[in-house]
This record gives C-alpha cells, sequence and structure tokens, in this order.
C-alpha cells in the first residue's frame, strides 16, 4: 500500500489520494475520452498495485493536474474543497450523484415544481451525536415563508430534498465548529433508503473516514475487513476499531454495496 511523502502542508493531497485508491475500482484505460483521464487512471491504477509501504512523491501527479495553479504549495488547504476539485477535473463520475428537490404550496390554490441538483457530496451539520439523527435532519420538510407562487402573491412553500441518483461512492462531509467537534457514531452498513426516492432499495458500506485535527489531515481506510490509518509517509495495520469512538470524523466516504 503506497504512501505519500508531504511536500509542504499535502496532507490534504495524501488523505484524498488515499480516498481514491481505495474507492471502486478505475475504469479501462480505453474507456476515457481525454488524455488527462487517460494519464491520470493510468498512474492511479500504477499506485494501486505498488508493494506495502511504498513512499510516492505525488510531484508527477501534481504536474499532471495543474494543481498550483489552483492550490498553492505550502498553504493549508481544505481536503474537502481539494476533493470537490478533483471530481470535477477529471470529471470522474463515480461519486457523482442527483438530488431532487420537491416543492408544494403548503394550501389551496396549489403548486409545485421539482428540480434535480448533481451532487458529489452531502454536507452535513453535526447537531447531533449520530449519522442518522443528523441526516433525518438534513432531510426534514423544510417551510419557506414569503415565497411568492405565479400571481405573485406571498405563500408559504415546503421544499423537500431527497437522493434521487445514489453515487457508486457517496461522501459525507461532516460540518462543525473547528474548535468545538464533537464525535460521531455512524454505522458501518448505512440506509438511506428512506431519503432515496429509487424503487430498487441500496446500501453503502464504509471504506474511508478522513479526521482534521490540529490543522491536519489524516485519514483510515479499510481493505477487505482490516483497517488501515495513513499519515501522510506512515501507514500503520490497525488491530481494532477503537479508533471510530475516540476520533471525530472530518469526511465519511461510503460504497456501494448489493445488501
Amino acid at each position: 500500500m503506497v504512501t505519500f511523502i508531504n511536500t509542504g502542508n499535502t496532507c490534504y493531497f495524501n488523505v484524498l489520494m488515499q480516498i481514491l485508491i481505495f474507492s471502486r475500482k478505475y475504469p479501462q484505460l480505453e474507456t476515457q475520452k481525454n488524455k488527462l483521464q487517460t494519464s491520470w487512471y493510468y498512474i492511479i491504477n500504477k499506485l494501486q498495485k505498488l508493494k506495502i509501504n511504498t513512499i510516492y512523491n505525488p510531484v508527477l501527479l501534481f504536474r499532471l493536474l495543474k494543481w498550483e495553479q489552483f492550490f498553492k504549495k505550502g498553504k493549508k488547504h481544505d481536503a474537502h474543497e481539494a476533493f470537490l476539485h478533483l471530481i470535477d477535473y477529471i470529471k470522474y463520475n463515480d461519486f457523482k450523484g442527483k438530488e431532487i428537490e420537491f416543492m408544494n404550496t403548503a394550501d389551496a390554490p396549489y403548486e409545485k415544481n421539482l428540480r434535480k441538483i448533481n451532487i458529489n457530496s452531502l454536507e452535513i451539520s453535526v447537531n447531533h451525536d449520530n449519522l442518522n439523527d443528523c441526516l433525518q435532519e438534513y432531510f426534514k420538510i423544510e417551510s419557506i415563508s414569503d415565497w411568492k407562487d405565479s400571481k405573485n402573491k406571498k405563500r408559504e412553500l415546503q421544499k423537500t430534498t431527497r437522493i434521487y441518483k445514489a453515487p457508486l461512492n457517496l461522501v459525507i462531509l461532516l460540518r462543525q465548529t473547528y474548535f468545538s467537534k464533537k464525535r460521531l457514531l455512524y454505522p458501518l452498513k448505512l440506509d438511506i433508503n428512506e431519503w432515496y426516492v429509487g424503487k430498487t432499495p441500496i446500501y453503502y458500506y464504509i471504506r474511508s473516514v478522513v479526521i482534521h485535527k490540529y490543522e491536519h489531515f489524516y485519514v483510515y481506510c479499510r481493505n477487505g475487513s482490516k483497517w488501515y490509518l495513513f499519515n501522510d509517509e506512515q501507514s500503520i495495520e490497525l488491530n481494532n476499531n477503537n479508533w471510530m469512538q475516540e476520533e471525530a470524523p472530518y469526511m465519511l466516504v461510503y460504497e456501494l454495496i448489493q445488501k
């Protein structure tokens, strides 16, 4: 398993690379539509095959992605922001999904509308001690006052958000104050069917957990039944999952499974 050199506050990038390496297998090179994608997937496939504890300098990746045009070297950057940029830059669809918003007037005469929104992650506020309650709050019906209907009359509108297209890899950003982070209970197997409009039930299983502590990023990744800690050039195989109760997560990455 490869680890990455921190070339100057690049822990956020190293975490991102581990997430991608441990996500679903990358498509075959011949299916790519441009040279950037072909080069990117070629490098990632090679990285996935390197020997355990191989230390890799990501300078080639920075050059390929023109990274320093967007994220200045030596400065602190956010792992989630970098993730969103990279997924769009590479046009990597395995992290892309869609939400659908249903909007209805609360009373007669009734008006309704809907819109579909592309998403690369769910950004959840941590106002509870477990992920399920946080998701309940995120997907709850929202009342909007002073909305104007087709006759320019102020009405109350009810908005409901649901997942319309489930991504193969679901990223959940946990928003909370940096200096008062809460530990959060989150399941290994995630059931989102309560908020999913598809006909076939879907489930997710945890793949990676990103930690942001003391302005530094590191990540726990699962390979089969084993968990590993990746902290820049360091990798540790873990004997238990006690860290799940001890660490306050910043990002959760779930992989779609059958059941």
